[in-house]
């Protein structure tokens, strides 16, 4: 049975996010994860890569798919606020469609990572960013994703620190 690691990389494209420099750092990074990947054969055998950005509103930007496959990453443009809990919907959404998919075609698969970049707070309500997040990571989600956030400009490490899973 084949083996795949879905990998998601959920990117803030909110003004704040541009005015510090972020999407442009995390635009260069796709490049550079794509790069990395697809020159060693053995990972990029195993890995699936998503990516999706988020400000008012989530969107995929790339399906789950095999790094060898694509030849241009997208590229991430600035756009509203900062809605978490826009991300963490569609993201179980793509995990739950991904993982399915991948089964049926005969992998096995390890559970997925999240490499959550933003640069800061979430302009969400905090009941519904709360209940988005639950739902992500509720123990009935047998697709649970490990949630790895990464802060640049202005977050913090107490910031950041809800959303790190397990």
């Amino acid at each position: 049975q084949y083996q795949a690691l879905a990998f998601y990389i959920v990117a803030d494209v909110s003004y704040s996010m541009f005015e510090s420099g972020g999407i442009s750092a995390a635009s260069d990074l796709l490049t550079q994860v794509h790069d990395a990947i697809t020159a060693e054969p053995v990972i990029a055998d195993v890995v699936r890569l998503g990516v999706i950005d988020f400000s008012d509103e989530a969107q995929v930007l790339l399906r789950l798919d095999d790094l060898r496959d694509v030849t241009i990453m997208p590229h991430l443009k600035e756009r509203g606020g900062t809605s978490f809990q826009a991300a963490f919907r569609l993201l179980r959404t793509e995990i739950e469609n991904d993982v399915t998919t991948l089964k049926r075609d005969g992998y096995k698969v390890f559970r997925p990572a999240v490499f959550f970049i933003t640069d800061g707070q979430p302009t969400d309500n905090e009941t519904t960013l709360q209940a988005a997040f639950n739902d992500l990571t509720a123990q009935t989600f047998k697709y649970r994703p490990n949630m790895i956030p990464f802060g640049v400009g202005e977050a913090t490490k107490a910031s950041l620190a809800p959303w790190v899973f397990p």
